[in-house]
């Protein structure tokens, strides 16, 4: 396997674009992903369990737009985990343009991510997509 480093810069990519082919094969089936609790108040999954419902939510994502480009400031990682610092750039169907740091941080288990934990500036992303609280 590559360094764990550039393979979770791949696998952050593929999540980034909806790359769902990529993505499944980075992913552990029972995969735990976590997104930024401020997100519950929207209705949002804090936690998900499983690939099916990751790779779902990346193909959602980037189903929001017409041109999206990551740009991967950092990667580095150690024996199991990884940590990653992202930018989304990208124009949306509506033509409107996003901008918004992300960071990522993964454990593996081998080469397939077992655990993900996502933080980003949730409020200009609510703002931005019109989450509405509930």
């Amino acid at each position: 396997m590559q360094g764990l480093a550039e393979h979770a810069r791949q696998t952050m990519i593929a999540m980034s674009t909806g790359d769902v082919a990529t993505l499944a094969a980075h992913l552990d089936p029972e995969v735990v992903w976590h997104l930024p609790s401020s997100l519950g108040r929207y209705g949002l999954p804090i936690r998900t369990i499983g690939s099916a419902p990751v790779l779902a939510m990346a193909a959602a994502f980037a189903g929001f737009f017409r041109t999206l480009t990551p740009t991967i400031d950092s990667a580095v990682a150690d024996a199991q985990t990884a940590a990653v610092l992202l930018r989304m750039n990208g124009t949306t169907l509506d033509d409107r343009v996003y901008d918004n740091i992300y960071s990522f941080w993964l454990r593996f288990d081998g080469d397939l991510v077992v655990e993900g934990r996502e933080l980003t500036d949730t409020t200009h992303a609510a703002d931005f997509f019109q989450l509405k609280a509930q």
